[in-house]
């Protein structure tokens, strides 16, 4: 069966791609990280990247409908399926990452549990900050969450422990059984 898995963080959440990169090599999948890739476009000169780097220059945002025929033409090299890795991010995304016949069975959002903020280095200097950006993105996702809710493929994976931890959790998250109409959140941690 063709797995076509997404996985999104909260802000704040530091080992989320890594673990997505572990979960593509357990269940055999490449991993696609979309902010990765548009940055080795613009730097290799490619297509893409001079398309993107027009769009920069004039100073404005890729146009969503010019990052979903990328997203999509990455995906379409990915004939097994995949894992991708912070898109889509909104309902728009979802919608057009859809619409070119690429839309996740699976999405699974790392939350971030902010009692890390005093036990994680990387986070004391952001500890003013933090509490707001995570309000806000959840509010901006919100309807995305809801979205991929509606058709039973939404999950949510609370970070806690190691880089290998989280990616255990992903990988539970993929491996079990789907059971259609119930609700998927919030996902226990396998004990």
């Amino acid at each position: 069966m063709r797995r076509r898995i997404a996985v999104l963080a909260e802000p704040g959440v530091y080992d989320a791609w890594g673990a997505a990169t572990l979960l593509g090599a357990t269940v055999r999948l490449p991993a696609h990280n979309v902010g990765d890739l548009a940055r080795a476009a613009v730097r290799s000169g490619s297509a893409w990247g001079r398309r993107f780097t027009g769009h920069m220059q004039a100073g404005e945002l890729i146009p969503e409908e010019v990052l979903a025929e990328f997203v999509a033409d990455t995906l379409d090299r990915s004939p097994v399926g995949w894992v991708l890795f912070g898109h889509p991010r909104t309902v728009r995304h979802a919608e057009l990452l859809a619409a070119h016949g690429h839309a996740p069975d699976t999405v699974i959002q790392v939350t971030f549990d902010e009692d890390r903020i005093d036990r994680d280095w990387r986070l004391t200097a952001r500890r003013a900050e933090l509490p707001h950006l995570l309000a806000e993105h959840r509010l901006h996702t919100a309807a995305l969450r809801a979205f991929y809710r509606n058709v039973d493929a939404f999950h949510a994976v609370p970070q806690h422990g190691s880089v290998e931890e989280l990616a255990a959790d992903l990988q539970a998250v993929v491996t079990r059984p789907v059971i259609r109409g119930t609700s998927p959140e919030p996902h226990p941690r396998p004990t």
